[in-house]
């Protein structure tokens, strides 16, 4: 029987030189997968079901940044190699300050290259194997609760025969790990093939290990975007990591892939509709918004939550999708010219002054807003109002018994959930439960109790560290 299909996936803007890879070297074990959009790539990408050979990124890939692209590898697919395709004579300045090796990323391969020589890269293991090899044993032992500090590797994402980047451990049947290879080893094709015939599907790497390959990419992410020799452009793209950790944050905790898939399309669909608003004349404040990377990030995280809301709050439809994800994007408009101590939304620690201009950023979004004439009045509606709780609490002010708009509460409980996110991050001291309390304390009870089975499966509260 032939070999399972196992495509190689080709991050690259160019299609005709995707497709004179395709020409040159024809492989039905392999074929290409191609991404000539950053989003497009980490769809596939998180697509963890689906297996893959190999990552190749080209750096000018455009939308979401390559930086971000090869993050999301290492969050879904750790074990698969990843090597960087450099256009011939092009210069990136943001290129020197990138460690390929601390990236994670195996070499850097210089265009024009062929597709046979990226698969050869891919050898010796995943050439001759045969998945009818497998015998589909052990299957009780993926139903056990795996330790937290370890991350499962469906145990094909190690047939390129690479060296590992980190351990290799085996869980055993009394859910201990046993460590199989250190890093800097490689399996040998033999070896592997003995466990998988034996039915062993994952494998494990320490949790630590992935986040420093993740942290290393927030590091460089950090120092492009001081860079004054980086366009904002390149800027807005490579700071979408807000995004891929809120995603990580669900994934750890057990949020169905449903909605995980419905999220990543979310911010798929959201990033066209970010790209054509940079293409138009713009207000002052909406430029200022679309080049401040710290509103920008924190409105893709909160659309990211209001869509898995929205998937459990059963709104679909194209029309109520997008109003949702443009409310969630534009909620913080307002705050684009404000001062940073007011980002933060820590009423407390501003001056009444302070609360008082604070407190005006839903009505100064909606006004800017409204000028393009691009938004619906429901996400309109769900910006002026995402500040707004029950009994006439929050604001703007109105009298207790106005209704608050469903969009608006979505938005507000999104916006809420990714503050306490942020807060947690900064000191993992602070109790899970009181944070989760006070943001669900201004929304109706059928909400909450929607929330916190969406996010909270089991009423296990979130690991955010």
């Amino acid at each position: 029987m032939q070999n399972s299909m196992r495509p190689v996936l080709v991050v690259d803007p160019d299609d005709s030189f995707v497709q004179s890879l395709s020409l040159g070297y024809v492989h039905a074990a392999f074929p290409i997968l191609p991404a000539n959009e950053g989003a497009m790539a980490q769809t596939f990408l998180s697509d963890s079901g689906s297996p893959l050979s190999g990552i190749f990124v080209n750096p000018r890939t455009p939308g979401v940044g390559w930086i971000s692209i090869i993050r999301c590898a290492h969050m879904h697919r750790p074990a698969t190699p990843i090597y960087v395709l450099q256009d011939a004579g092009a210069t990136m300045p943001e290129m020197q300050y990138v460690d390929i090796k601390k990236l994670g990323v195996r070499d850097t391969l210089t265009k024009p290259v062929d597709y046979k020589k990226m698969i050869r890269l891919l050898s010796p293991i995943v050439l001759s194997f045969d998945k009818t090899e497998i015998v589909t044993q052990g299957q009780a032992l993926e139903d056990q609760q795996v330790d937290s500090a370890y991350v499962p590797i469906r145990a094909e994402d190690f047939l390129s025969g690479s060296e590992c980047l980190f351990d290799v451990f085996v869980r055993l049947s009394s859910n201990r790990f046993l460590k199989l290879l250190n890093a800097g080893e490689a399996f040998t094709p033999e070896r592997l093939k003995q466990y998988l015939s034996k039915g062993v599907r994952y494998f494990y790497i320490r949790r630590e290990v992935q986040d420093v390959y993740m942290s290393y990419c927030d590091h460089i992410t950090s120092a492009i975007l001081k860079l004054r020799s980086v366009g904002t452009d390149v800027k807005l793209a490579q700071s979408l990591n807000l995004g891929e950790e809120v995603m990580k944050n669900l994934k750890l905790n057990g949020i169905s892939d449903a909605n995980l898939a419905y999220a990543g399309k979310f911010v798929g669909n959201l990033k066209t509709v970010m790209d054509e608003f940079r293409q138009g004349s713009q207000p002052k404040l909406l430029s200022q918004f679309l080049s401040d990377t710290v509103l920008y990030e924190h409105g893709v995280a909160t659309s990211m939550i209001a869509g898995v809301l929205g998937h459990a709050f059963k709104i679909q439809g194209e029309n109520p999708v997008r109003i949702l994800g443009l409310a969630g994007m534009f909620h913080d408009l307002g705050l684009a010219d404000a001062p940073e101590v007011m980002k933060a939304e820590e009423e407390s620690a501003l001056t009444p002054e302070e609360q008082k201009i604070f407190r005006d950023h839903p009505r100064r979004a909606v006004e800017t807003l409204a000028k393009l004439r691009t938004l619906s009045a429901a996400a309109l509606q769900g910006i002026e109002q995402h500040h707004m709780r029950l009994g006439g609490a929050g604001f703007p002010e109105r009298s207790g018994g106005t209704p608050v708009s469903k969009v608006a509460e979505i938005i507000g409980m999104a916006d809420e959930y990714v503050q306490a996110m942020l807060k947690i991050k900064a000191d993992p001291s602070i109790p899970v439960e009181r944070l989760i309390n006070k943001a669900l304390s201004g929304f109706t009870r059928e909400s909450a109790r929607v929330f916190m089975e969406t996010f909270f499966p089991g009423n296990k509260l979130i690991n955010f560290h």
